[in-house]
């Protein structure tokens, strides 16, 4: 069993558990068969480790500090339960007993005792479970500048070289195209795999690194951004890692047939002649042509290469005599292709501020892409996108980490203050947090810096 899986299941038992503790007197069999799944789980977590901690923020889960993909009902009940308690960390130490576990549920269930007693408003939750000598199992809240070595961290070398590797397997692809060989369909499938673990783990580093204005070759750092943005957005959608690894396949061959436009048209920065145009256009059919040539490309990535242009509403290219419809997995390429294209410096295009690029995808929405993918695509990137410099209200600078939990203005940063004498502090900012005496939001973004 996958460490995911298992705190899934821990998580799934422990909403279980507090639904039973609601329900049932305390030794009603139910909730006593229903306790010992959720001690279960918990010993399982504890063979290889001493401590198990849950967190919660937004819609992620933090497993012991790291996150993981996880949208479904259980972890959004559990985070429903603890924000009602004003907490969003919960804390297991090998050596808690089953009856630390109930007096946990009392606790977290709003035990009508206790609430009748009147205490439960008085005093914070963390409090009550250690004013019952409950030492091994602890509430309390995420501290984001402890977390930021973890889970809010800017990319890390593995990461660096996750993408790397990506854009230098991208590079020896096309060149085996452009030099009539074999493209190596083994070696694309390992290099996307390598970038579903670690966008499992944690998409932000790498949609950072999308981001990056510095690296030298547009083309194939274009493809491996379009890759990783719809290896994203088919990981919002579904946990199929099979579905995720061909969507994933199908971004990076999507452009194979580009080898086939000469180079003073495809770096052209002049305004293309009508005839030239067309050469551009003809590079979905030259990407099936020499995709459906190659051992070991599946159906799905013949079909992205030739419909990714043909647009949601079908008045794209290549045209066709009856109305079919786009693929699901062409939709996410195409809306990847859009907004990184928009987001790049070009030859003969300035790229487009983040904010601006979403605002044209709104603008898009059932025409060019689907209008479930915009919003998906939105919320998944925030409306400042992770690696996006902002200027704050405050006169601070600051680099966008994550898209805000709460609300999508309104981002997780790196604070970057450069006004102190000891030189650059950085540090973590939620910009949700608000000042407890006015209710105001403590900092907000009023720009995008190039």
């Amino acid at each position: 069993m996958s460490a995911a899986t298992e705190y899934h299941e821990l998580v799934r038992h422990l909403v279980a558990a507090l639904n039973g503790r609601r329900i049932y007197p305390p030794q009603h069999p139910v909730l006593d068969r229903t306790l010992s799944r959720l001690e279960q789980a918990l010993h399982h977590l504890m063979v290889s480790r001493d401590e198990v901690q849950l967190g919660v923020l937004g819609t992620r889960l933090l497993a012991d500090g790291l996150p993981w993909q996880d949208q479904e009902e259980p972890l959004s009940l559990l985070s429903q339960e603890l924000r009602a308690r004003g907490v969003d960390k919960l804390t297991f130490q090998r050596g808690f007993t089953r009856a630390d576990l109930d007096s946990l549920l009392e606790v977290l269930s709003g035990d009508r005792a206790v609430a009748g007693a009147g205490i439960l408003d008085a005093v914070p939750v963390a409090d009550l479970l250690a004013g019952r000598g409950v030492s091994r199992i602890r509430l309390g809240h995420l501290d984001l500048e402890k977390e930021d070595a973890s889970t809010l961290q800017t990319a890390t070398p593995s990461e660096r070289g996750a993408y790397e590797d990506a854009v230098s397997g991208l590079t020896d692809a096309m060149d085996c195209a452009r030099t009539g060989r074999f493209i190596r369909t083994r070696q694309v499938v390992t290099l996307v795999e390598n970038l579903m673990e670690h966008l499992t783990r944690d998409p932000a580093p790498l949609l950072m690194l999308t981001a990056l204005k510095s690296h030298s070759d547009y083309t194939f750092t274009h493809i491996v951004n379009v890759g990783i943005l719809t290896i994203a957005q088919a990981q919002a959608i579904t946990h199929n890692t099979e579905v995720i690894r061909e969507y994933g396949v199908a971004a990076l061959l999507h452009d194979m047939g580009k080898v086939k436009i000469p180079p003073e048209i495809l770096d052209s920065r002049a305004r293309l002649s009508d005839a030239e145009f067309e050469i551009i256009r003809r590079h979905p059919i030259d990407s099936l042509h020499l995709l459906r040539e190659t051992p070991g490309v599946g159906d799905l990535s013949l079909i992205v290469a030739f419909e990714h242009h043909r647009r949601y509403d079908l008045t794209g290219y290549p045209a066709l005599p009856r109305q079919v419809p786009q693929h699901f997995a062409s939709r996410l390429v195409a809306l990847a292709d859009a907004y990184d294209a928009m987001r790049s410096n070009r030859s003969y295009q300035r790229e487009v501020p983040p904010e601006q690029a979403l605002q044209i995808i709104q603008q898009q929405s059932g025409k060019m892409f689907d209008p479930l993918m915009v919003r998906l695509f939105i919320r998944m990137m925030g409306a400042f996108p992770p690696g996006t410099r902002v200027r704050l209200d405050t006169g601070e600078e600051a680099m966008v980490l994550k898209a805000g939990p709460e609300d999508p203005h309104r981002p997780i940063v790196r604070l970057v203050d450069g006004m102190t004498s000891e030189g650059d502090r950085l540090r973590l900012v939620n910009l949700s947090e608000r000042d407890p005496k006015t209710g105001n939001y403590l900092r907000s973004v009023t720009c995008s810096l190039p």
